[in-house]
């Protein structure tokens, strides 16, 4: 009897846990995926930007995650830095400006892409494609990348920013 409750109770949690672990969640919110039809890029001293893709879904949130996919080539003499977090906004059609939202990475949508997030240490002449990530409402439009590169300090430099419209 004392090994038939002790499976019993085993397996209960072995459920709970398989039901509950996050990973086997799955996101069957709305997803679209939006690819330019024509080379789409801004440039600087130091960078090139090229966008690859736009992609959104509905997140466990509720919310719309935006994932937008680029390029980013330094072009300068220097080595250069690049974060997703720092360096990447998204301007809005209502006028406001968002920033990443590390909380895309945690959802399904983002793992199921096996991309990256835009995270590196760039040499002269060293490309990395990867993906700017945000979280805004359902009812809210995407317009506008905007990469403000680092400055010597690791600020985001506004003044040499760089934008992609995006609809």
């Amino acid at each position: 009897m004392r090994r038939i409750i002790s499976l019993l109770v085993l397996c209960c949690v072995a459920i709970l846990f398989v039901c509950c672990n996050p990973n086997t969640l799955k996101n069957d919110g709305a997803s679209a995926t939006i690819t330019p039809s024509a080379e789409i890029e801004d440039s600087n001293e130091d960078f090139r930007i090229n966008l690859v893709e736009v992609e959104e879904f509905t997140m466990t949130s509720g919310d719309k995650a935006v994932m937008v996919e680029c390029v980013i080539e330094n072009i300068s003499e220097q080595e250069k830095d690049v974060s997703s977090i720092l360096c990447f906004s998204l301007a809005l059609d209502d006028g406001v400006e968002v920033s990443s939202d590390i909380n895309v990475l945690n959802e399904d949508g983002f793992k199921s892409t096996g991309k990256i997030a835009l995270d590196d240490h760039l040499y002269p002449g060293e490309t990395l494609q990867g993906i700017a990530y945000f979280s805004i409402q359902q009812n809210q439009t995407a317009q506008k990348l905007i990469f403000s590169p680092l400055d010597n300090e690791y600020w985001p430099d506004n003044e040499n920013s760089l934008s992609i419209d995006l609809g």
